[in-house]
């Protein structure tokens, strides 16, 4: 289902994005009760999610799983409010 239609990657582009990622993020640890998406659906998923700007139930539907669910990956994978902008100092201006 990867295409960069649905994603806003190619499926070089993704696979490279799965590998830098999943380096630093532990997406099951063998604890608990497992997923209901692999690390790569629920990159996917919430690649899907921005890109096309589609519900939460759409992208569910899509997985085969709920709404809460999907909700919850999001969350998950997507990155911190820090990680996303720098915000610069004031130490150093003016």
């Amino acid at each position: 289902m990867r295409t960069k239609s649905t994603t806003g990657l190619t499926e070089e582009q993704f696979d490279e994005l799965y590998r830098l990622i999943s380096e630093r993020f532990v997406w099951y640890n063998g604890k608990g009760r497992p997923r209901c998406l692999e690390f790569s659906e629920a990159l996917e998923a919430t690649l899907m999610y921005f890109k096309a700007n589609v519900t939460e139930e759409f992208v569910a539907a899509q997985f085969e799983t709920t709404q809460p669910s999907i909700s919850r990956v999001i969350a998950e994978i997507e990155p911190p409010p820090q990680a996303r902008h720098v915000i610069p100092s004031r130490r150093g201006a003016g």
